[in-house]
């Protein structure tokens, strides 16, 4: 179960891996740069409710999530996040000294 933004819904394959609960609303964000999204209450429930009474629908569901496990390189996944944490520590500024503890590296020299 989960909502179909943020890459959630392409984790459920778009409904066929898990049930999808849909947005009641969206709002530009504070900083006016990104869409938060709401999820509906009643769609929740309704697709928690689908879960909870199984069936037909909710089994072929879950053959489909275990078959995506199943095939799923994860070393390929670990590497590329691996590679994709390196290049965002290798980009990121140094971090400046904090002046206490410069003040404390004054007073070790002396």
């Amino acid at each position: 179960m989960g909502s179909g933004w943020t890459g959630i819904g392409e984790s459920l394959g778009g409904g066929t891996r898990g049930q999808m609960v849909s947005a009641e609303y969206s709002q530009i964000d504070p900083f006016h740069n990104q869409l938060r999204r709401w999820a509906s209450p009643n769609s929740a429930a309704e697709a928690l409710y689908r879960v909870h009474c199984g069936g037909p629908e909710i089994e072929r569901m879950v053959v489909a999530a275990r078959d995506h496990v199943r095939n799923t390189n994860w070393i390929d996944t670990v590497t590329i996040f691996e590679e994709a944490l390196k290049d965002a520590v290798s980009r990121r500024a140094p971090t400046p000294t904090a002046p206490i503890a410069a003040n404390e590296e004054a007073a070790a020299a002396e």
